[in-house]
């Protein structure tokens, strides 16, 4: 049989040769494409690749997903065995043929027992008709280059057309020099895939994949003229995309395009009027793209200013948020639009806001405030690790990126490996980006697909829980509280209108209730009774009052006062055991109450020779318990837990707002001309001028000093530069025997927190405009809550 089949492939080889035009001999296996093929894989190793496409592995199969649909149940294949260069062609009906040069046992198939040969002539050509078992294919040879094909009708026309190879598919051929690569035919206005489709064009790609990550990169080309969209930007210069570090790392897909020269871009887009062209004239970089129902634009700009100019009898002032003014684009106001033919944008948009350098536009208010939000807490796409390992593959400049994760991934995907064939695939949990480079009259692509892992999803160190709204402006500053009832944690604050308000963690209120008079200072958590139901311990001007977790008073309390109270109320818990000691001053009088709301007899200190300047103050140095009052003269009074004087110190201070603190073994403080103060436990007084333009700011916490002087923070001596700015006063944070330091800057509103060693934690600055408080919740979990705008408190969790 083997002999036989060798005679018959002869015979048909002599045929074949004897009845094709000499103009038109095939030179190479090229030469033998059909013409309709809109699919073609060159490969120098044709059993490996059949392998590949019958594993299982979904990364691999992304460019040759339309293939292996086809040639995977042509069981008959497995016993093709060519040894020279091989193009396997399909079209877009689903025909196949596959086209090597010529030689002997290119089939093996001698063995089998159910195999048929039969030699068809038809018209002035003969071709093989191989059968077994149920498995059919035609094969015939011209010119030397052996046709294989799973349609004798298509073998017939492939034989009967003469020579001549696409330009576009002959010079990417050429430029793609890799032993397996694709090379796909896009159609113009095809309508099974036109979402990425802008005229008829070849690509061609070499790929690989490397575990999850699939790579190719590879050439576009016409065989007449760039098409139309590409053509628009082949004066272009590539340039860096840095869009994505502006986009939120939630979006669906965007389409992102760089220019070099925008008044070149604009000579070949539709007509624009002068305010348009003005526009776009300032900018550099442009994209559109989804995030779930909501659209946006992103336009990069040389001068964000001069851009907003350009359109401002487009904008009306609407809100600020965080910071931002958000601008209402008026109905007239399409600038943006559809007015520029080379970017595709359907979506109307309504919300415009500046960030940095780049204006975007959103289709609504909601949408421009959930990209604000997702900006200033640096939840990006170009942190995202999935991004950043396909970037790793692909260039940093690009003329058009394209970027899609799950439907939109899978949309650019089948565009670009399968534009023709009406396809079902639909692959999930991948990430895609696509870039054209595009040059004189063609364009360079590359293209990077990633399976979304978890451990690579966007790590998001710092997210935002709850944005808690309140009618009010909010007074003072809030505070966290446990709730056993809910076995959750609450957040208490105040407004101006006397009322108190306790907030769950995602912003449900709880309770509220008023108040004749404001707070005075901060409020304290307490546990009176030590079940580890916590209440809350403060004092208005004519009250002391501590009040459970449901807003209702506990008895005793409140104590009402005649005359007013004029600080802060105080609370000392000497020995850590809840023996707690309430300080009430008024004036000049200090008022010391246990926790059955009786005065404490053995207290014997009841008045200053002068009003008391700011809420007394209890630390414990070594062995011994002080407390502090300071005098508005700027004495300073220590005293014991009984009200004994124990140090004796003439010296007046000029305190600074932020008190006295421990230090050491020692008391230390900064005063207002900037003199750093410290008084040993003898009352020997040291004083140090510290060098500093602004006003120093000091906290301590055991052995742990911060100092603040402008934009330098002093760490237990690691020096840290902070940006330039307005800055709160460091504060000092211990949980679950961690340590933190937050710092706000009250210009551009952020919020840095670090560790003991002066490492900023990762997701830091977020957006906040108040000094920040830290908690460790009932659940284990670091919060901070800070302020958004003087009526909305912010809450994010520390992962």
């Amino acid at each position: 049989m083997k002999t036989v089949l060798k005679y018959l492939l002869l015979i048909s080889t002599l045929v074949l040769y004897n009845c094709t035009d000499p103009s038109s001999t095939a030179k190479t296996v090229w030469d033998t494409i059909p013409q309709n093929s809109t699919s073609v894989v060159k490969t120098e190793n044709f059993n490996n690749f059949l392998a590949a496409l019958k594993q299982d592995n979904s990364q691999e199969s992304i460019a040759t997903n339309g293939i292996a649909e086809i040639l995977k149940s042509e069981n008959l294949l497995q016993y093709f065995n060519p040894s020279d260069e091989t193009l396997i062609a399909i079209t877009s009906k689903g025909d196949f043929s596959i086209h090597t040069k010529w030689a002997d046992s290119l089939l093996k198939i001698d063995s089998l027992p159910n195999r048929l040969i039969e030699t068809l002539k038809i018209e002035k050509f003969e071709f093989q008709k191989i059968t077994v078992d149920d498995a059919i294919l035609f094969s015939a040879i011209k010119d030397s280059i052996y046709i294989l094909s799973s349609s004798q009708q298509h073998l017939t026309t492939l034989m009967r057309n003469s020579i001549n190879i696409q330009p576009a598919l002959n010079s990417i051929n050429k430029a793609v020099v890799d032993s397996t690569a694709i090379f796909t035919k896009h159609i113009k206005n095809n309508p099974l895939n036109d979402s990425l489709s802008f005229g008829s064009y070849w690509e061609g790609y070499a790929y690989t994949t490397d575990n999850d990550l699939f790579s190719a990169h590879g050439i576009l080309k016409s065989n007449d003229t760039l098409p139309y969209f590409i053509d628009s930007f082949k004066n272009q210069k590539p340039q860096p995309i840095t869009i994505p570090q502006v986009l939120p790392v939630t979006i669906d897909g965007a389409t992102i395009i760089s220019f070099s020269d925008s008044v070149q871009l604009l000579k070949s887009s539709e007509k624009v009027s002068i305010a348009q062209s003005t526009f776009f004239e300032t900018l550099q970089e442009f994209a559109s793209g989804t995030v779930g129902t909501d659209s946006f634009v992103v336009a990069k700009s040389l001068d964000a200013s001069l851009s907003l100019e350009s359109i401002e009898m487009y904008l009306t002032e609407n809100v600020d948020y965080r910071g931002v003014m958000l601008y209402t684009i008026q109905e007239d106001g399409d600038f943006i639009n559809n007015k520029v033919s080379v970017l595709n944008i359907s979506e109307e948009l309504n919300t415009l806001f500046r960030f940095e350098n780049y204006l975007i536009a959103t289709s609504s208010v909601t949408a421009a405030e959930d990209y604000i939000r997702a900006l200033q807490a640096s939840i990006v796409l170009a942190k995202d690790q999935n991004y950043i390992a396909l970037q790793n593959v692909l260039s940093n400049a690009a003329t058009i990126v394209y970027i899609g994760r799950n439907n939109i991934s899978n949309d650019i995907l089948v565009t670009t490996f399968e534009p023709n064939r009406n396809n079902n695939t639909n692959r999930k949990g991948l990430l895609t980006v696509k870039q054209l480079i595009v040059e004189k009259d063609y364009a360079n692509v590359a293209l990077a697909s990633i399976k979304e892992q978890k451990s690579n999803a966007p790590q998001i160190p710092v997210s935002q829980i709850s944005e808690i709204d309140i009618p009010n402006t909010i007074l003072g500053k809030a505070i966290f509280l446990n709730n056993t009832s809910s076995k959750k944690t609450n957040i208490i604050t105040q407004d101006i209108e006397n009322t108190l308000y306790a907030f769950s963690d995602n912003g449900t209120k709880v309770w509220s209730r008023n108040f004749d008079n404001p707070v005075l200072g901060e409020i304290t958590v307490i546990d009176l009774n030590k079940n580890r139901k916590q209440q809350l311990a403060f004092t208005t001007k004519d009250g002391f009052y501590v009040i459970d977790n449901r807003g209702k008073d506990v008895a005793p309390f409140p104590i009402r006062f005649k005359d007013e109270v004029t600080q802060p109320l105080s609370v000392f818990d000497y020995d850590g055991n809840r023996k707690y000691r309430f300080l009430v001053v008024q004036g000049k009088e200090v008022l010391m109450y246990d926790k059955k709301a009786k005065t404490v007899k053995g207290f014997t200190f009841k008045k200053t020779k002068n009003t008391i300047a700011s809420s007394p103050k209890h630390l414990r140095l070594g062995s011994k318990d002080y407390i502090l009052i300071t005098e508005d003269t700027g004495k300073i009074n220590f005293l014991s837990r009984t009200g004994k004087s124990r140090i004796s110190v003439s010296d007046k201070f000029d305190i600074s707002e932020d008190g006295i603190h421990k230090q050491g073994t020692q008391f230390a403080f900064i005063t207002k001309k900037n003199e750093q103060v410290t008084i040993s436990q003898s009352g020997k007084i040291q004083r140090k001028k510290l060098d500093g333009a602004g006003q120093f700011r000091l906290d301590t916490e055991n052995n742990l000093i911060v100092l603040l002087n402008d934009n330098i923070l002093n760490i237990d001596g690691k020096i840290i530069e902070l940006p330039f700015g307005i800055y709160t006063a460091p504060h000092i944070h211990t949980s679950n025997k961690n340590t933190y330091i937050t710092v706000t800057e009250t210009q551009e509103n952020q919020v840095y927190v670090y560790d003991s060693t002066g490492r900023l934690l990762e997701g830091f600055p977020v957006y906040g405009t108040t000094p920040a408080v830290l908690y460790r919740t009932t659940a284990k979990k670091l919060q901070l809550l800070t302020l958004g705008n003087d009526k909305q408190l912010l809450l994010y969790q520390i992962n």
